[in-house]
């Protein structure tokens, strides 16, 4: 998605804006989850229906610039989020075990 705003942005690209391109740090997903992770938080923080260790995290998210650098602490913070927004999305869908997928339409089913 990254790759395809750069494109649209820039009409006449070249190798070497190609290669900048791909190696973009900027994540599209991060543009549309984490302003609504942050609104979240601030509305349950309202409410006092949440911890001070989420609102602590959705502070350091908010001075993120949303880059995903090898030195930006934020960033793994934000990959956690979205790994545990994941897990409680779709946790009834897993059944049993450990898995970090449930299935879906494509995925091979063990009934007959």
């Amino acid at each position: 998605m990254r790759i395809n705003a750069l494109l649209r942005a820039d009409s006449a690209v070249t190798p070497d804006a190609m290669r900048r391109y791909q190696t973009d740090p900027t994540s599209e997903q991060t543009g549309f989850f984490l302003p609504a992770m942050l609104e979240a938080v601030t509305k349950a923080s309202s409410a006092g229906a949440i911890d001070t260790a989420a609102v602590r995290g959705a502070s350091l998210l908010r001075e993120w610039d949303g880059r995903f650098t090898p030195a930006n602490e934020r960033a793994v913070l934000y990959d956690l989020a979205m790994e545990e927004l994941t897990q409680r999305t779709w946790d009834e869908l897993r059944g049993t075990g450990n898995l970090r997928r449930g299935a879906t339409p494509s995925a091979p089913s063990s009934r007959s």
